[in-house]
């Protein structure tokens, strides 16, 4: 694939005819991080000339990834040579064949913009828009242009013009499909120019009537807007048509009011998504954490399964069932106290017990089934499996009974996690080990660091599960053990002796 990068670069006679070019594109790609592009130019170029630029891999902080960076080229390639075939035959693109050339276009803009190159977007936009300009076919519309006649009622306010120049395309002389502007508004956005993204999109949906829904560029328009005021959000959706406002418009705006904290203007929102038919699964969750941050003093949980009704019926479930299917989710949006409420764990003494044989119950579901377990459920176990013997209550030292169950538990759910990849986790060895720890099963700590997270002898960065196993072994005299676990320890880089 680098190759090939490389000999479409070297194709352009700018770049083949001028080593000032050339050496632009061996810095630009190395500083990007596509080194080996950059040396196959330089290995095919050099042909007895001095060429200065030389490859010297940097990292500088931020830098793009190579990959994404290829995929932009390889995209805007494609589009180029589609623009050169269009222009050779000197015919108006249309109807389908217009729809895949701005898909293509639009997919390349996509590209750029992953690679963080935004400007890149809007300029490989630029290059293409004279194939994409509106052509008047109605008799008024050629005597219009034949005049050089506009519509002089249009405000000149906006300001869809992608770059500032003389023979720059303004976006109110183009019919673009929805993922195009919405590439454009995007490109716009990352810019921070969210003006212009304002003005593209009222420029670029100017021209259409109702029955053209521009769902993707209104949600695109609607992140850049939230991402300078949030208070802008809700005029541009009062402004908006409703028939372009789908579930993701909502949980936008909802996404944002949580993550600045402002709890009561979400319920707001579902309210409106609820009256337009919108309502999702994602949008109810958020909901419901905004209810348990409120400041209302009783009646939460009332509220919390209106909410949980709402979108049970929405999926077709029985409210119950949802909750069960949901519970990990709901836990995290709304915390374990409005979570086993929920659940109907309503001691609060022995709702601990409760989560934790629930937990138990699906890990094993999981496994008779023969399908990976989730992470929440493994890790609740391995976090609480002292209770699993108890009555849900740890009032004295557990007995031994008791010690080997959980310890049993802890192990069961290793070998689980292990399937699943979730033993790779730092944190969750971490967790497994110190509950080890406190049940006194120092060989199992051991044996569970030996086996999933030193078995390779390579660096590795679970270091608190490694540093209680070295613990452990000291605590039983296993000196073989300790050499080994301290062996791959420093060689990650941490100190034993501390």
């Amino acid at each position: 694939k680098e190759n090939e990068t490389a000999t479409a670069i070297l194709s352009q006679k700018i770049v083949s005819e001028k080593q000032l070019v050339l050496e632009a594109y061996i810095q630009s790609l190395d500083g990007l991080g596509c080194r080996g592009i950059a040396n196959e130019i330089l290995n095919k170029s050099q042909n007895g000339r001095k060429i200065s630029a030389v490859p010297r891999g940097s990292k500088r902080k931020g830098s793009t990834h190579a990959e994404s960076w290829i995929n932009a080229f390889v995209a805007m390639n494609r589009v180029l040579e589609a623009t050169n075939a269009i222009r050779f035959k000197g015919s108006n693109i249309t109807g389908q064949s217009r729809l895949l050339f701005e898909r293509g276009v639009g997919r390349a803009m996509e590209h750029c913009l992953d690679s963080k190159q935004p400007a890149a977007a809007l300029s490989l936009f630029d290059h293409v828009s004279a194939l994409l300009a509106k052509r008047e076919t109605t008799l008024a519309g050629r005597m219009k242009t034949f005049f050089g006649v506009d519509n002089t009622f249009e405000s000149n306010e906006t300001s869809g013009i992608i770059f500032q120049r003389d023979d720059a395309i303004n976006l109110k002389s183009i019919y673009l499909s929805d993922p195009l502007l919405a590439a454009i508004i995007r490109a716009f956005g990352k810019l921070g120019q969210p003006e212009k993204a304002r003005s593209a999109f009222y420029d670029g949906t100017l021209h259409l009537d109702d029955t053209v829904l521009m769902t993707q560029s209104a949600n695109n328009t609607l992140d850049v807007l939230l991402g300078v005021d949030i208070n802008e959000c809700i005029p541009f959706l009062d402004a908006m048509n409703v028939k372009i406002i789908n579930p993701s418009t909502f949980i936008a705006i909802a996404k944002c009011y949580a993550q600045n904290g402002i709890w009561p203007e979400i319920g707001e929102i579902y309210n409106r998504a609820k009256k337009g038919g919108v309502v999702s699964e994602e949008l109810g969750l958020i909901t419901m954490q905004a209810v348990s941050e409120s400041e209302l003093l009783s009646g939460k949980i009332g509220v919390l399964r209106q909410i949980v009704d709402d979108i049970s019926h929405l999926v077709g479930m029985k409210s119950n069932d949802w909750i069960h299917a949901k519970y990990w989710g709901i836990k995290r949006y709304v915390g374990f106290h409005h979570a086993r409420l929920l659940m109907r764990w309503n001691d609060p003494a022995t709702s601990q017990k409760e989560e934790l044989l629930f937990a138990i119950n699906e890990m094993r579901q999981c496994a008779r089934e023969g399908i990976a377990t989730k992470n929440a459920p493994l890790e609740c176990i391995v976090r609480i499996a002292q209770v699993y013997g108890t009555d849900g209550k740890i009032e004295s030292a557990l007995s031994g009974k008791q010690q080997r169950s959980a310890v049993n538990l802890i192990l069961e759910a290793c070998v689980e996690a292990n399937r699943s990849g979730l033993i790779k986790k730092h944190t969750f060895t971490t967790e497994v080990v110190r509950s080890l720890r406190a049940l006194k099963a120092n060989k199992e700590c051991i044996q569970v660091v030996i086996r999933n997270v030193i078995s390779t002898g390579r660096k590795c960065r679970h270091r608190i599960a490694m540093e209680e196993a070295m613990y452990a072994a000291l605590e039983e005299r296993d000196h073989e053990s300790l050499k080994l676990i301290t062996d791959v320890f420093e060689r990650s880089g941490y100190d034993s002796r501390r």
